[in-house]
């Protein structure tokens, strides 16, 4: 079932994207609204053409090389859940605000961003401390009371910094994966509000 997104005015100033076919740009809209409220959607061309482009002479092809470039580019990550392929949308979860949860998942959340985390990792999107840093003490130590500690790496690709938040099992969370966690507690705390609100 298709959803209702939102489309951030940063989308067209993004330099990447800009680089991409007009049709290519068009197809990754239509991702969002396609996709389930988890960001994940089948990879399934024919299905993508049927419901984002119904009235244009494309051809299957076509959208095939255009979910590539998507790919290349980092909008979209393939993977395969249950023996289905899918395409995750990277950044959904940073940029959509789901009102009301639909029943419909294509993958479970936990699933969505073991993706996106594996993925940054592979892509040096985030960058795990060298040996060297963690033997000239970089970052900071448990402080021996089990609780969460935050480490800094300063070898961190350009743009903002990394922060970490090491669990008490000792496994780390990294920053992005931390925003897409509060944003779904956030909207979880507004569902819960407005079910209130109808009692």
């Amino acid at each position: 079932m298709a959803r209702i997104r939102t489309i951030k005015p940063e989308f067209w100033e993004d330099e990447k994207l800009a680089k991409l076919p007009v049709h290519a740009r068009l197809l990754f809209i239509g991702t969002w609204n396609f996709a389930d409220d988890n960001g994940a959607l089948l990879a399934n061309p024919v299905l993508m053409k049927s419901h984002i482009f119904p009235y244009e002479d494309i051809g299957i092809s076509t959208i095939s090389e255009w979910i590539d470039m998507l790919v290349e580019n980092g909008m979209l990550i393939r993977t395969t859940y249950n023996g289905k392929d899918y395409l995750v949308i990277r950044k959904f979860l940073i940029h959509q605000k789901i009102n009301r949860k639909s029943i419909r998942i294509n993958i479970p959340l936990p699933v969505v961003l073991q993706v996106i985390d594996e993925y940054n990792k592979t892509h040096g999107v985030l960058t795990e401390p060298s040996l060297q840093e963690r033997e000239q003490g970089i970052g900071k130590r448990n402080d021996g009371t089990g609780m969460e500690e935050e480490m800094k790496e300063e070898s961190a690709p350009v743009g903002r910094p990394i922060h970490r938040r090491r669990t008490r099992k000792g496994c780390a969370i990294s920053e992005v994966l931390q925003e897409i966690a509060a944003s779904a507690s956030v909207q979880q705390g507004d569902e819960k509000e407005n079910l209130q609100s109808f009692e």
